[in-house]
């Protein structure tokens, strides 16, 4: 347990310059605005993946959009509070977006 199995160079790649991903994200669009536009970029392209599942840009924006249409006509206005309670799965992340 006292060996280290990585040379320090190795032990620096990994824990501080492999970490670097600081990205700096425009403070006014909030992040359903992000996505949209991510959308609009690469509709196509794999937004999700989650054990053999996967789910496009367009089809996550979709069924977050279909969700929050309905969730409109239950009632939930804007910034109303809306709770997700679910297991990690595709659906969790639609509606995150769709309670936006």
């Amino acid at each position: 347990c006292e060996l280290s199995l990585l040379t320090p160079q190795e032990q620096h790649q990994m824990l501080v310059e492999w970490n670097q991903t600081k990205v700096d994200y425009p403070k006014e669009q909030c992040l359903h605005h992000l996505f949209e536009q991510q959308v609009e970029r690469t509709p196509e392209a794999i937004a999700i993946t989650f054990e053999g599942q996967q789910l496009t840009y367009q089809e996550l924006n979709q069924r977050s959009n279909q969700l929050a249409t309905h969730l409109q006509t239950l009632g939930v206005k804007p910034n109303g509070l809306v709770g997700v309670f679910m297991e990690r799965s595709l659906e969790i992340v639609i509606a995150l977006l769709g309670v936006q």
